[in-house]
């Protein structure tokens, strides 16, 4: 049980019950994510797995290799996009709607990257909504490099036409500024 106080300082349990326990790594789990978008619950781990679980009946429907450098060690989830960030300093966005196709840009740190968010960047740059240019995103890293990284994306237009699968990376089709 979890306990809190409240503003007079008197302890109380707080509410929270057991629903869901999701199964299915062989290594400790370090991060998880959910896609409302989507109807899902993306957990990574130490086995070096990215695995995707329908929230409504707990079942893994898709279990990725997620990245080369490192374990999945941090992820976010922003507007249908999905980024894993890796213990080996890496980045990739992956798109659920386009059965996983998978954004592999350039490292990010020299080291674990620890924690990570994605906002849309409606500042002009790419339009923020798609478009010709693309879509823009600014992506913030935290790293055992002990620095905060921000840095300009866009993902092209053509890579939501591409129908690939979750194994292909698409280097070019996203850039980081």
């Amino acid at each position: 049980a979890y306990f809190a106080r409240n503003p007079l300082g008197f302890a109380y349990q707080l509410p929270y019950t057991l629903t869901t326990t999701f199964k299915g790594h062989s290594q400790p789990v370090h991060s998880v994510c959910v896609d409302p978008h989507h109807g899902v619950v993306m957990t990574g781990s130490l086995d070096n797995s990215l695995k995707v679980w329908d929230t409504s009946t707990s079942k893994c429907t898709r279990s990725i290799r997620a990245h080369n450098l490192g374990y999945v060690k941090a992820m976010c989830s922003h507007e249908g996009r999905l980024v894993t960030a890796s213990a080996g300093g890496s980045l990739k966005m992956w798109l659920p709607a386009e059965d996983w196709a998978c954004v592999e840009p350039a490292e990010m740190h020299d080291g674990a990257i620890n924690a990570i968010q994605l906002l849309t960047d409606k500042s002009g740059g790419g339009g923020g909504g798609g478009g010709e240019r693309g879509v823009s995103f600014k992506v913030f890293t935290v790293g055992d490099d002990k620095t905060v990284k921000v840095r300009s994306s866009t993902v092209c237009p053509q890579l939501l036409a591409l129908n690939c699968s979750p194994s292909t990376a698409h280097p070019s089709l996203f850039a980081l500024n």
